[in-house]
């Protein structure tokens, strides 16, 4: 599937920032916020993270846009930690869906 016809489905805006380092008192610096076109679910889905923990997520967002475990998206004005992401490759060089589970 190409990008144009999945950016049809993808009909809600988030925003999204990744962390950058670490500033002098050991918090997150973060990169400058963008919003990215995205479906999100609000449902229960038994997910991993990468260190293996089993978590309930209890909101998915699918995005074309390159999402990683530690960056935060801001749904509804609630920013949010990205717990795991699953990413489904295409095929043939189509288009790379990531769900970011939080």
């Amino acid at each position: 599937m190409n990008a144009s016809l999945i950016n049809r489905w993808l009909r809600q805006t988030v925003s999204h920032r990744y962390p950058t380092g670490l500033d002098q008192y050991g918090q997150p610096t973060w990169s400058a916020t963008t919003e990215v076109r995205a479906r999100v679910v609000h449902q229960a889905k038994r997910t991993r993270t990468p260190a293996g923990e089993e978590i309930t997520s209890t909101t998915q967002v699918q995005t074309l846009a390159t999402i990683n475990v530690g960056d935060e998206l801001t749904i509804d004005g609630v920013p949010r930690l990205v717990q795991s992401v699953q990413r489904a490759d295409g095929v043939h060089g189509g288009a790379t869906i990531n769900e970011a589970m939080l």
